[in-house]
């Protein structure tokens, strides 16, 4: 009788770095979630255990090869494969780029709070900015909505966004800032007319032009409208509160036994101003808000002090140099011949601006030089609930008066069209940005986008994985949905949609958008509904507050739509996920 064969295990393997997202995470947490729900998704696909492809799991530590002062722990997972009757074993290593310890004792709520209400002006800002200025946010949302300008006007073409683009670039120049000084949206169509024989498409590119600018003013109002109509439930809780607290202080002295009224005080439980304030900041520290402003939103305000002269700055500087690092460690290992990058929520943007910063590096050092990083490896970037546009639109719009400065900025930064995402207009890194209409913090992401060749993007692959939008479930359930979980699987364990790899077998010819996703799902019909009824409700309830008991047919509106946002989220919980994994 032969003897049984032993799987051939290569010494090489692959590496997955995952970024975790913001708020007080353990160390190994996150990344042990992400493995453990790739091993679900392969039992449930081969449906046994013996079956299955992925077996023995197990954490190991290693030796820093960067800078790192600690070492470093994987989770190892082997992959079983078939290749012609032969079983073999891949190897493949997960690590984590943790960040969470460097931002630790979050930052004073107060402050948080001062610092998001200072974002209100944003949209504003956007608005009475000249044309030429915020030059990314105004490309980044052409470039979303131009597929539906041509289906507006069917005469558009790719050369349309093209010419389109290079004038915008152009129009920033220091020849136009001579000829148009103002920098307006009109003086950006009369410029689109030099140089151009055709007046077709001239007159294509002004009506786009002109599009274009509607879509730009409807966005920041869109804006506007949900950051106040935040700010004003808020005000109207804190109304509330203020009112059945007062009204409630008389009746609770009465019912307090005399012992623990003599001893808290009877002073404290007076209807005065500064007691009903007190109890409120007790209420709202209770429900977490306390908590909230000072580690989940004190890590964004952290990462998204860009200014380097703020104090704050030295955490976000701190937080890239480590990630970095952690991400160095793993590029330099001799056997790691491939990389996949995951990232969740906030650690989208860490994880972005780590691979730039290292690509940034390879530049300094030079073409020649031996201690470059092989930044080729990495071949898929997975981004989950990121809100790389929302950052830069509230956070990172740095603007100035002077030309070369915006210049300057943007080609020292890269995008998509630097190595490693790409090289000479051909991408080398998949970008997978899966988001849910459901999840406000996420969606589909243009501002990484380029100039130079328009056609570089991000793969958006819209997912679905509520059957009604809880924002709070929706941006941590990506884990749990089937079809996102599958698209890491197959880019992680089987290389499916690797851009190198596809050049390899087809040549230089290759069509890349076949291995883009797209849309893994609609957006369920209810979450823009429910959204638009939580946007009305505190409209309604300030019309009433206003109004007083004159206006009687505000009520049975105010009820109704309190009402129906009530029977929406019991609909919600008792049907919860759509793609469960």
């Amino acid at each position: 009788m032969p003897g049984k064969a032993v799987p051939k295990q290569d010494k090489k393997f692959t590496a997955v770095v995952y970024f975790h997202g913001m708020g007080s995470q353990k160390r190994y947490e996150e990344v042990s979630r992400l493995v453990d729900a790739l091993d679900h998704y392969d039992f449930k696909r081969f449906k046994s255990v013996e079956n299955k492809k992925l077996v023995g799991i197990e954490a190991f530590p290693e030796r820093p090869l960067s800078n790192l002062t600690r070492d470093i722990g994987f989770i190892e997972v082997k992959y079983r494969s078939i290749i012609d009757t032969f079983r073999s074993i891949k190897e493949f290593r997960f690590y984590e780029a943790y960040w969470a310890n460097l931002t630790a004792g979050g930052n004073p709520p107060q402050e948080v709070l001062w610092w998001l209400l200072k974002q209100t002006l944003v949209p504003i800002k956007a608005l009475v900015t000249p044309w030429r200025g915020m030059a990314r946010l105004r490309r980044s949302i052409l470039l979303e909505n131009w597929d539906d300008l041509t289906k507006k006007r069917n005469d558009l073409t790719k050369n349309d966004l093209k010419h389109l683009i290079k004038s915008y670039e152009d129009f920033e120049g220091p020849e136009a800032r001579r000829k148009y000084p103002r920098g307006s949206g009109r003086q950006f169509r009369n410029s689109l007319g030099e140089n151009r024989q055709d007046p077709n498409q001239i007159e294509r590119l002004a009506w786009a032009a002109r599009q274009w600018w509607v879509i730009y003013a409807r966005t920041n109002l869109l804006y506007l409208l949900v950051i106040l109509s935040f700010l004003l439930a808020v005000g109207l809780i804190l109304y509330i509160l203020f009112i059945t607290i007062k009204a409630a202080l008389p009746a609770t002295a009465e019912i307090i036994p005399p012992g623990l009224l003599s001893l808290i005080g009877e002073d404290s439980l007076e209807p005065s101003y500064a007691n009903i304030m007190i109890l409120i900041s007790a209420l709202f520290s209770t429900v977490g808000v306390y908590n909230f402003l000072k580690e989940y939103m004190g890590d964004v305000y952290f990462w998204c002090t860009y200014e380097e002269t703020a104090e704050k700055h030295q955490r976000r500087r701190a937080i890239l140099d480590h990630c970095a690092e952690s991400l160095k460690h793993v590029l330099l290992h001799k056997d790691c011949e491939r990389v996949v990058i995951v990232a969740h929520s906030l650690g989208t943007t860490i994880a972005f601006d780590t691979i730039l910063e290292l690509s940034r590096t390879n530049r300094a050092i030079g073409i020649a030089a031996k201690d470059k990083i092989d930044l080729g490896k990495i071949q898929h970037f997975i981004t989950l609930a990121s809100p790389i546009d929302k950052v830069h639109y509230f956070f990172e719009n740095q603007t100035s008066q002077y030309h070369r400065y915006n210049r300057v900025v943007e080609q020292i930064r890269g995008d998509l069209a630097s190595y490693p995402f790409s090289k000479s207009g051909a991408p080398l890194i998949h970008w997978m940005n899966f988001w849910d209409k459901a999840d406000i913090i996420s969606g589909s992401l243009q501002t990484p986008a380029t100039a130079s060749y328009p056609s570089l993007k991000v793969d958006n692959c819209e997912a679905k994985s509520f059957l009604f939008p809880f924002p709070d479930k929706a941006h941590s359930a990506y884990f749990d949905d089937k079809e996102v979980i599958e698209k890491i699987y197959q880019s992680v364990f089987e290389n499916m949609y690797n851009f190198p790899k596809m050049r390899e077998e087809e040549g230089q010819r290759v069509k890349y958008s076949k291995a883009f996703i797209g849309e893994t799902g609609h957006g369920a019909v209810s979450t823009r509904i429910f959204q638009v009824l939580t946007i009305s409700l505190p409209w309604v309830g300030l019309t009433k507050i206003l109004a007083g008991p004159e206006w009687n047919f505000v009520n049975p509106i105010l009820i109704s739509l309190i009402g129906l946002t009530l029977l929406g989220v019991v609909i919600g919980q008792i049907r919860g996920h759509v793609n469960r994994l």
